[in-house]
């Protein structure tokens, strides 16, 4: 009988590449777009002897990380972010974990993981009398003045798309205008909707 030799291709790879801010929400990286430094990341496993592994990288300045001198086998890498970077942060690129079977001398560049800032919207808002429509100067509103309302909404997370603010009309009062102004910093409103039947 012919002896039947089987090898095993011993040359070590790695595994990696990025964890980034995904500004847009599309689930792509596209250009421009900043890693996100300091994330914590595990790639746990078996080599292909049957040896488990169990290692930790931390994301560098540009959102890059990389396990080098990785025999061939099957891994999961996953984000576990100790640090706690990614508080506010929803995943829309890659798998979490990302299951990756290893050959022999491969540099596997593709355990890309994209997250996007959810959006912090805080409302405030203030009624006051004008001096000017104080129509008897006793500091009461009272019927046939003018109150206003100065409402303030501020994102102090990621990009808001489609955000949609209601206000509902106090009892005892009737619509009459509005407007609204940009603070510094602030994003394109598109559009002022009146009351249906005030407008």
């Amino acid at each position: 009988d012919t002896p039947s030799l089987e090898f095993m291709d011993t040359q070590p790879g790695s595994i990696g590449d990025l964890v980034f801010q995904d500004v847009n929400g599309n689930g792509v990286f596209d250009t421009g777009e900043p890693g996100i430094p300091n994330v914590t990341v595990n790639l746990t496993g078996t080599d292909g002897s049957g040896n488990p592994v169990d290692l930790i990288a931390t994301t560098d300045a540009s959102g890059n990380f990389d396990f080098m001198g990785i025999p061939a086998g099957t891994y999961n890498v996953t984000v576990t972010d100790t640090n706690n970077v990614l508080t506010g942060f929803a995943l829309t690129s890659g798998t979490n974990p990302t299951p990756v079977t290893l050959t022999g001398g491969e540099d596997f560049n593709d355990a890309d993981f994209g997250y996007r800032l959810d959006p912090v919207i805080v409302a405030n808002k203030v009624v006051d009398l004008l001096p000017a429509d104080d129509l008897n100067n006793d500091n009461v509103a009272n019927p046939g003045e003018v109150l206003t309302y100065t409402i303030t909404l501020r994102n102090t997370g990621g990009t808001a798309t489609n955000f949609v603010f209601t206000d509902t009309i106090d009892q005892n009062t009737s619509y009459v205008a509005a407007s609204f102004q940009y603070l510094a910093g602030a994003s394109l409103v598109t559009a002022l909707t009146e009351p249906p039947n005030l407008s």
